[in-house]
């Protein structure tokens, strides 16, 4: 099986795995993968994610939950393989709610850091 896009891959299998309340879900492995999940690591996402034991080839990934509420409700992805969508620093606007991911020179970080750093780059998606 050939993935083209492991980004929309992982986010709706965490966003399944959050919405059937599962505590622990298993991805195919990428760098990407492991990058974008540090960083929800750091931020607070996700519990942790380990290289699977039975399979070097998958990640599992530990959901994350508060008073059994899902921490992620929804995960937008923005860029698509066949629609790039890049953002100049100086384009980054206030929101609502949710923030952005950006993938940028220093790696993939939230809109915030990105403004602190003035940095533009990819933006890969909106976590609510």
């Amino acid at each position: 099986m050939i993935i083209t896009d492991t980004f929309s891959n992982l986010f709706s299998a965490i966003q399944n795995g959050f919405l059937s309340n599962k505590s622990k879900i298993t991805q195919l492995k990428s760098k990407k993968n492991i990058y974008l999940l540090n960083l929800f690591v750091y931020q607070g996402f996700i519990k942790s994610y380990k290289i699977s034991l039975k399979n070097q080839y998958k990640l599992e990934i530990f959901l994350k939950y508060n008073n059994n509420q899902p921490i992620l409700r929804k995960i937008q992805r923005l860029s698509k393989p066949g629609k790039r969508l890049y953002i100049k620093h100086q384009e980054f606007f206030q929101k609502k709610k949710g923030f952005y991911i950006v993938s940028t020179s220093k790696g993939f970080l939230t809109e915030i850091e990105a403004r602190k750093l003035n940095l533009g780059g990819e933006l890969i998606c909106k976590i609510f």
